[in-house]
């Protein structure tokens, strides 16, 4: 396992972001400024130097939905729900498969999850797109020929034999997401279920759940308790978080094989703990960022583990992406999808007045920096609450927004912004992404307005 340190000197962490339209309605898609605008990671779709077969491709790791983003442009995107039990790289490759007499949509007519210009009933009309795409992969068959000429000495010119090649090289992106998918499986597992002597001290291996008036510190639902006496470490006996290994060998195998240049995904909850409850009976119940009613005690241990998770697999990522020549290349950037108060109050973790934060991670960052001022007390109003974002002077005593986060992509991408009147907050300056001159000294904790004794 990989201590989150370990990889703080690629790190650029952002305090006190929030979103403007509120604690509970700030979604994902607010982090543009109005609906239909370009959402941030869809701004290389149509920028030069850019171009990939797909401009950006989004896997939600919920049943109920994919992610409400529209395409930049003449871009593509490609909307699709992970599922556990199939390969979602084989639903990217499904439009360039040379078997099929009829480009259509594996999810049904009149369904736009395909790039567009891809959908059944679109062939007969302006198909601009669909035969750019066709022309991307009809390089990818040549680039095969050649290859193959190289070894033969010989002109190939066997139609037949470019597609049999072709297949070939897909077939091999489909075993490389496979392949990367059980390495972060094993990842996750040796992270959740670690040895003992790497136990993170004072949380793992410590904890055995207590009744009476601590009860509710080992709460698992709302008004449901894990029964006294149950060694918190053996909840996570079975316990997985697929989605996660899902997602990172999902972003590794489309950006190692230039099938785009920007993914977007969730990374999931954590299922399948189980303990006895209060009442004697044996229950299974999930771990997530959505935890309203998870007691302090079973918060502390499950979410050291979910991120110790998540610590490993961004270690195994970088490490990837580097040895191709990719990290230097890469920003990789996670955002809660609303505001949280970091306190947990004994029953969960509750939507946050004010205050949300931000992680990148590049070789484009040569060491670890922080940015963005917080509150360090609040008042009752505010629930006591400590990480709240507070005012920045240089920007007219207001917190920073998601519309700087937008802003600042914008820029280093190339594209207009959808927030053209705030400033940037990180920029890539001579070969390095680093915080801007405005906000270079922004991390500080300031007392709360009224109340600096």
């Amino acid at each position: 396992w990989v201590p989150m340190d370990s990889l703080s000197q690629n790190c650029l962490f952002i305090r006190g972001v929030v979103l403007p339209n509120g604690a509970h309605e700030g979604f994902w898609h607010n982090l543009i400024t109005s609906v239909g605008s370009p959402g941030i990671h869809t701004f290389p779709q149509g920028q030069s130097g850019y171009n990939r077969p797909l401009d950006c491709v989004q896997m939600s790791t919920s049943v109920s939905g994919t992610y409400p983003y529209n395409p930049k442009g003449d871009g593509s995107s490609f909307n699709i729900v992970y599922n556990h039990d199939q390969n979602p790289v084989n639903k990217i490759l499904t439009p360039f498969n040379f078997d099929r007499s009829t480009l259509h949509s594996p999810f049904g007519a009149n369904q736009n999850n395909l790039p567009r210009g891809f959908e059944s009933n679109n062939l007969e009309g302006e198909n601009v797109e669909v035969k750019s795409k066709i022309n991307l992969a009809l390089e990818s068959l040549e680039q095969a020929a050649r290859e193959i000429n190289k070894k033969s000495g010989k002109l190939f010119v066997d139609h037949r034999r470019a597609k049999e090649q072709f297949i070939r090289l897909t077939d091999s992106i489909l075993d490389e997401y496979s392949e990367r998918r059980s390495l972060y499986l094993n990842i996750i597992s040796s992270n959740i279920r670690p040895p003992p002597d790497q136990y993170i001290p004072n949380v793992e291996g410590v904890h055995t759940s207590r009744g009476g008036d601590h009860a509710k510190l080992y709460q698992y639902q709302d008004k449901l308790c894990i029964a006294p006496g149950v060694n918190l470490d053996s909840i996570f006996a079975s316990a997985h978080i697929n989605s996660m290994a899902g997602s990172m060998a999902f972003i590794e195998t489309l950006l190692k094989n230039d099938l785009t240049c920007s993914v977007v995904t969730g990374i999931g909850s954590m299922f399948d703990l189980s303990a006895l409850n209060s009442a004697g009976h044996d229950v299974t119940f999930k771990l997530n960022n959505d935890s309203h009613f998870v007691g302090s005690a079973l918060a502390l241990i499950g979410f050291s583990k979910y991120y110790r998770c998540l610590s490993g697999c961004l270690h195994a990522l970088r490490s990837s992406l580097a040895s191709s020549g990719m990290w230097n290349k890469t920003i990789v950037h996670i955002h809660g999808d609303f505001n949280r108060a970091p306190r947990t109050d004994g029953y969960g973790t509750d939507h946050g007045p004010s205050g949300s934060n931000v992680l990148l991670m590049s070789g484009l960052i040569d060491q670890c920096r922080v940015i963005g001022s917080t509150y360090i007390n609040c008042p009752e109003r505010l629930r006591y609450d400590w990480g709240i974002a507070a005012e920045y002077p240089r920007f007219g005593y207001k917190p920073f927004t998601n519309e700087h986060i937008e802003r600042s992509f914008a820029g280093i991408f190339g594209a207009s912004s959808s927030a053209p009147n705030v400033e940037p907050i990180f920029e890539v300056l001579n070969g390095r992404l680093v915080p801007t001159q405005a906000v270079q000294n922004s991390a500080i904790n300031v007392p709360y307005p009224g109340d600096e004794d």
